[in-house]
């Protein structure tokens, strides 16, 4: 892939080697900012890194078009336990935002991707080539919707349920469905049944069989405020 635009890897790198030679790439004017984050193995199948592999997310902004297939030979690092040498994936075209907030499993990200993952990190584990560039950076990342999905998850830390959730105003009216599956993708990150009364969590149907208060999202209709499925799409 021949570009321009900013791109990023998976690798096994060891870590000296990989600080020295995205520092190599620096110096010789190929990418102009770097910046890397080491994640644990997960015991999932899904794991970009391979199942309970250790990795590390790495993202590069070329300072010139650059051929990519040649930038992974770059990376290649002799290990003397295994008969193949070390060479990270292929580079990716990538967009900062998404590549920072996945980078340190921000959970919210996550959950509007419908992700989830075992580990979550702070922002501390990244390293850059430039902290003021990577700090200018960080504060362009526009969370936009996420902060209404972190909202949801503080209150249902709370233990506030569906129906408070919508009554105070927290879920946009005219979204309930998709923020319904947000609402139990949250419950099943922190580990909470969105379907245990105990946990205060599941909205009261039998309140909903009276027509007192807005229904289940996947019944279709919402009965207080006299919206239908229908009109919600």
């Amino acid at each position: 892939m021949n570009t321009s635009k900013p791109i990023s890897t998976i690798t096994w790198n060891t870590l000296p080697f990989l600080r020295v030679k995205l520092n190599e790439l620096i110096k010789a004017k190929i990418i102009s900012f770097w910046a890397f984050a080491p994640h644990l193995g997960e015991d999932l199948d899904t794991d970009e890194g391979g199942k309970g592999k250790d990795h590390i997310h790495v993202y590069m902004e070329p300072a010139k078009r650059i051929q990519t297939v040649d930038l992974v030979e770059h990376f290649i690092e002799l290990d003397p336990t295994k008969k193949k040498p070390i060479r990270p994936l292929h580079f990716v075209v990538s967009k900062w935002s998404d590549w920072y907030l996945y980078g340190y499993h921000d959970k919210a990200y996550l959950i509007s991707k419908g992700m989830t993952r075992q580990h979550y990190y702070t922002p501390d584990i990244f390293e850059y080539s430039d902290e003021n560039e990577a700090h200018y950076r960080i504060a362009q990342v526009d969370k936009g919707d996420l902060g209404v999905i972190g909202r949801i998850r503080d209150a249902i830390k709370e233990g506030l349920n569906w129906d408070s959730l919508v009554s105070r105003g927290l879920i946009p009216v005219n979204q309930l469905r998709n923020y319904w599956i947000v609402y139990q993708s949250i419950a099943r990150v922190d580990g909470i049944s969105p379907f245990s009364r105990a946990n205060s969590i599941a909205p009261d149907t039998t309140r909903l069989e009276k027509g007192e208060t807005v229904p289940l999202p996947f019944d279709g209709e919402i009965t207080t405020l006299g919206i239908r499925e229908d009109d919600k799409l």
